[in-house]
């Protein structure tokens, strides 16, 4: 019993020993960190232990991070009781001690089953950037200049590297940064589009491994300015009628190929070079012309300007016949409103009868009177011109007969027979005296200077016709009207090879297919015209014919595009329509109505190295070629002819005879 009551004893007091004695053998502190570090720093602290008893254990220290822990340091270390001991705890906090962490940091140790930590710190890796870019609007092809300062959180200089970015410009540019100062220069491509573009630049370093350790990044705007390049004009249409409105409107283009908006100065010139009009117009907006119908036939400009950049147009406006007819008492005035000298028959119906009256040339722009007459009453008049009919109204008119004179046509002579024979007399005497004083002054002159004939254009033994002085159009004595066959052919570019003899040979050749199919030729400018009429082919109908020989020639010239360096650039059109034509004494003349002969030449000209027909053609030739629209103008391109049987045999052997045939310089232009 006593035993017990000992050991009782015994156990309580090991108890109230083990409660008075300390739970730990050591006392461990933590040194106080900085508040911030950047990675890479460098990295020291103290850590000291204090035993209670003599003690041997391991210190260890630890860099908690975010919940995560990496240890930095374990030694063994052995102290007696109450011998206070330091240790120095030094590292470097780059990317491999750190293992990704950061932030909100502290150190954690522990020694003798004692942990300590101590305050927090923080790591990062930001590098703050002061920018400063030179500038704020910039051209393309200009320079921009930025430059810069950069310092870490822990307000340590950078060394290290900066890069610029510049959004949709696919580019980057970098510079070194030394001493936290950074300058560079980059070049703005010319054909960077027009607007706002965001700069941004990040400057970062680097450790020995080549990984990033600080960065930082910063931004600014900069604006591209619009520089317009190009100054385009378009038209609503190539040729117009002068009463027709023809539109146009300005396009300027930037140095990315977008549309700019800005005013431009237009000017429109007439055929002639004289200043028709001039406006400032804005950059896509449609402007009409502003034609009258009198406006002249040919080749107008608009000429477009802005700044320093230039730009032209031509455009064609058509020749227009018309005029209008205003009815006063008993004088019927017919005044000349189209841009051509009106030519043309018209007719005239006084109550049901009607007169032809032929004018002759009613000038543009001019007017002529015309007397009316018929049996004392009131009568309807109306005026015919070509299809058109226009009734003018009824009038008062007296006289002793229907009739339509112009001011002193067909009127009463009263002078006196010996008035008249007077006149007559002294025109003999005047003669006479001219005579005379021509024999007297020049008695050495026995002959007649023998007057230059008058040249017109006909058509020579070649089949070639030559531009004169004189129009042959005016010279036709008698003619018939016939309906024939035109090809143009149009050679764009015949001035580039003036002395390249077998360009010139390939164009006789292909004219020489129209010799042979018997049409007549003449040389316009840089235009072959080959007219093929009954009275010439024999043939009623030639538009298979026309077809059938302007297919050859374009294959002629073809052939040689593909073999030669010096190309050809060419136009075929064929057309039809009325000719007043005459043959006399071996000579072709013929006078063109309804523009046929002009009408032909533009369809060449739209043609590209192609054959190209009107629609009167076309109405003639179906079933007996295929041909296409063209999508944008009123004629067809003939893609195959079904019957060329008469042609197809003489292609090869002319290709061969215009190797050997000596060369000729009619179809060239003088």
């Amino acid at each position: 019993m006593k035993t017990r009551k000992k050991e009782t004893i015994t156990l309580i007091c090991f108890a109230l020993l083990l409660l008075i004695l300390p739970a730990t053998s050591a006392e461990v502190m933590v040194g106080q960190p900085k508040s911030l570090y950047n990675i890479g720093d460098d990295f020291e602290i103290t850590l000291t232990v204090i035993p209670r008893t003599p003690i041997s254990d391991f210190l260890t220290a630890s860099l908690v991070c975010n919940n995560k822990k990496v240890e930095i340091y374990r030694s063994p270390l052995s102290a007696n009781q109450g011998e206070e001991k330091q240790v120095k705890i030094a590292a470097k906090l780059d990317t491999f001690l750190l293992q990704d962490t950061g932030g909100n940091c502290h150190i954690e140790a522990s020694f003798g089953g004692e942990t300590a930590t101590s305050l927090k710190f923080e790591i990062t890796g930001e590098i703050g950037i002061a920018l400063n870019v030179q500038g704020i609007a910039f051209n393309p092809g200009e320079t921009v200049s930025v430059n810069g300062k950069t310092e870490k959180a822990n307000g340590k200089l950078v060394d290290g590297y900066v890069d610029v970015f510049v959004d949709n410009i696919d580019s980057k540019f970098s510079a070194l940064v030394k001493d936290g100062v950074f300058n560079l220069t980059f070049r703005i491509p010319e054909n960077s589009q027009a607007g706002n573009y965001e700069l941004t630049v990040k400057a970062y370093e680097k450790d020995v491994s080549g990984k990033t350790t600080n960065q930082g990044e910063t931004s600014a705007f900069i604006r591209v300015n619009q520089v317009v390049k190009e100054v385009a004009i378009a038209l609503s249409d190539q040729s117009t009628s002068p009463k027709e409105e023809l539109t146009y409107s300005i396009i300027l283009y930037d140095q990315a190929g977008d549309r700019a908006q800005n005013d431009v100065s237009v000017k429109v010139y007439k055929p002639e070079g004289a200043l028709f009009d001039q406006k400032i117009v804005r950059s896509d907006q449609s402007v009409a012309v502003p034609l009258i119908a009198s406006s002249s036939p040919g080749y107008w400009k608009i000429e477009a300007k802005y700044e320093d950049l230039q730009s032209s147009k031509q455009f064609l406006v058509e020749e227009y016949k018309d005029i209008s007819f205003t009815l006063i008492e008993n004088t019927l005035i017919i005044e000349n409103i189209g841009n051509v000298p009106f030519t043309d028959p018209i007719e005239v119906a006084i109550g049901g009868v009607t007169e032809i009256k032929e004018i002759k040339s009613l000038p543009v722009g001019s007017s002529m009177k015309y007397e009316l007459k018929a049996p004392k009453g009131e009568y309807e008049i109306e005026v015919s011109k070509g299809s058109e009919k226009q009734t003018l109204g009824t009038t008062f008119l007296t006289g002793r007969a229907i009739g339509v004179s112009a001011p002193g046509e067909g009127g009463i002579v009263t002078t006196s027979l010996w008035v008249l024979a007077s006149l007559i007399l002294l025109m003999i005497l005047a003669l006479a005296a001219v005579y005379i004083y021509k024999r007297l002054m020049h008695p050495k002159t026995t002959q007649d200077k023998t007057l230059p004939q008058r040249k017109v254009d006909q058509i020579t033994s070649s089949g070639i016709a030559q531009k004169t002085k004189q129009d042959n159009q005016n010279l036709i004595d008698k003619g018939v009207k016939q309906d024939a066959s035109i090809i143009s052919l149009h050679v764009k570019n015949m001035s580039s090879f003036a002395n390249n003899e077998d360009a010139i040979k390939m164009i006789d050749t292909a004219l020489w297919k129209a010799k042979e199919a018997g049409a007549k030729i003449y040389a316009d400018g840089n235009y072959r015209i080959a007219i093929l009429a009954p009275v010439l082919t024999r043939e009623n109908e030639n538009e298979v014919k026309a077809i059938q020989v302007a297919r050859a020639m374009e294959k002629l010239i073809s052939a040689h595009n593909r073999r030669s360096a010096q190309k050809i650039d060419f136009g075929i059109g064929v057309n039809s329509g009325t000719l007043i034509v005459e043959t006399s004494q071996e000579k072709f003349r013929f006078m063109s109505l309804n523009n046929v002969i002009a009408s032909t030449k533009r369809i060449s000209e739209l043609s590209q190295n192609e054959t190209l027909i009107s629609e009167s053609v076309k109405n003639k030739m179906l079933g007996k070629a295929k041909v296409v629209k063209l999508a944008d103008k009123n004629l067809w391109r003939v893609e195959k002819v079904i019957d060329r049987s008469a042609y197809a045999d003489h292609i090869s052997a002319l290709t061969k005879r215009s190797q050997d045939r000596p060369s000729s310089s009619r179809f060239r232009q003088n």
